[in-house]
């Protein structure tokens, strides 16, 4: 039962191939929908108070650890292959052959370690992905709300201030809305969300040229109100260049590329799991997402300046066309205005049903072979996976202030993207070494010298430390 893929079906390819996976373009859609979340509309307030040359190293450095540390998982999953194959009988040397076999972290770190290390990546992980899940169902019961009562109504709606008896109303019905759409997703496996996830893919993509098609034409053609430099173009706002007090961009920008507990679930799903995919796809998610990243930083913090807000799409609804807080709105910005401001809503569609199955597939790690052998895998499948997406959407309905669950969550995102690869990737090379000697796996990460580890170990500390350093002090 352990070996069952309970994630993606009962089919399980171990000759690295599987006609009825993702092909890869689903699967570089599905990994960005992984890493791209709201957490990119909160880089350009980021990149305005820490200053854009520092804000922008702080970035191209958390993305080329955060790739090791993906190459790292990658080493992981194939090194953990083949040790499994060697506990079950098959072969005597290695076979570094990807299979359609599911290696949630809490399977690797009992596999690697122990069950008590299982354990504790299961505690982490339950608390990682319920802060989410219960975040991402308040943030959209809250936003599709707020959007409803001030365009619909012409009305402000803010569950979190003393909100009217109608708010709440309104609030609630989005979240039963929300509910509705993201439990149904989450009972359909990664391959049968394909299209789903390939279509918030291209709107995802779709609103990233507005946002910048928008700023970039208003920065050359048509100054905002609160301008006040010279009167030729590019219209910029006054942004220092380094500000060494900024250390909050060392988080913002790390966390913002977490998946890497989620990517063992892609691997697993694809169609093809050769080398040359699984390096291609991480390879151009992690490219493309950084690229957009810095882009929006950079573009939407030189323009808004000291008025760029906490989310950077909060300051789209003052959008009027052809710039911002015109005297009147146009009617296509209105279209492009809603496009944008709508974002953070239909991601939570996304993201939400993702994260419902890695917690899913690990809740299954800890349940005890008795109750797994007296039902089938379709009924534990699903009764995971509700046991997973329905508690986060039960807690949201109090309307409590999140900032605790968004700490917290920030800070286990860290052992997730960091600590636990590099713990992973030193353990199953021991491990083989132990068994063949000295290996090194088609899967391999470039980065094989353990210097590595310890360099994307001190970045993990530094970035983690630094900021709750300033904060302390100032």
């Amino acid at each position: 039962m352990l070996g069952s893929p309970l994630l993606n079906g009962d089919h399980a390819a171990a000759d690295g191939a599987d006609r009825r996976g993702l092909t890869p373009v689903q699967a570089f859609s599905v990994t960005c929908n992984y890493i791209i979340g709201t957490g990119i509309f909160s880089l350009p307030f980021a990149f305005s108070r820490a200053g854009v040359g520092f804000a922008a190293g702080s970035l191209l450095l958390s993305c080329f650890v955060s790739y090791v540390c993906i190459t790292f998982v990658i080493e992981t999953l194939s090194r953990c292959e083949a040790i499994a194959r060697i506990h079950e009988g098959e072969i005597s040397g290695p076979k570094f052959v990807m299979s359609s076999k599911t290696w949630e972290f809490t399977k690797i770190a009992e596999l690697l370690h122990s069950v008590k290390a299982k354990l504790v990546v299961q505690l982490l992980m339950c608390l990682y992905c319920y802060g989410a899940l219960w975040s991402y169902a308040s943030v959209f019961a809250s936003s599709a709300s707020n959007l409803f009562f001030e365009w619909a109504l012409n009305q402000s709606c803010d569950i979190y201030d003393a909100p009217t008896s109608s708010c709440s109303a309104g609030y609630m019905m989005s979240l039963a809305a929300f509910a509705v759409i993201v439990i149904t997703l989450s009972l359909l496996d990664l391959k049968e969300q394909a299209i789903v996830q390939v279509c918030l893919t291209v709107y995802r993509f779709v609103a990233f040229v507005v946002i910048l098609w928008t700023v970039l034409y208003s920065m050359y053609f048509h100054a905002p109100p609160w301008y006040s430099g010279p009167p030729s173009p590019p219209y910029v706002s006054d942004v220092t260049v380094w500000n060494w007090s900024g250390y909050d961009i060392l988080t913002t920008s790390a966390v913002a590329l977490t998946m890497h507990y989620n990517f063992p679930d892609v691997v697993a799903a694809l169609g093809k799991r050769d080398v040359g995919t699984i390096r291609s796809i991480s390879t151009a998610a992690f490219a493309v997402v950084t690229c957009l990243y810095m882009t929006v930083g950079v573009t939407c913090s030189l323009f808004f300046g000291r008025h760029t807000e906490e989310l950077v799409t909060l300051n789209f609804k003052r959008y009027t066309g052809p710039s911002f807080d015109g005297p009147s709105s146009q009617p296509y910005a209105v279209v492009l205005r809603t496009l944008v401001v709508a974002f953070p809503v239909l991601d939570m569609i996304s993201v939400f049903p993702l994260v419902v199955l890695t917690l899913s597939a690990n809740l299954v790690r800890s349940c005890p072979e008795t109750l797994l052998s007296a039902y089938s895998p379709t009924a534990i499948k699903r009764l995971s996976r509700l046991v997973a997406a329905v508690p986060p959407l039960v807690l949201a309905i109090s309307d409590g202030n999140l900032d605790y669950i968004f700490g917290l969550t920030g800070m286990v995102a860290f052992f997730f993207e960091f600590f636990i690869p590099c713990w992973f990737v030193y353990l199953a090379r021991s491990r083989c070494a132990n068994i063949w000697g000295v290996t090194v796996t088609p899967y391999s990460s470039p980065f094989q010298r353990p210097v590595w580890i310890v360099a994307c170990l001190l970045v993990a500390i530094l970035s983690l430390s630094l900021p709750i350093v300033a904060n302390l002090l100032s």
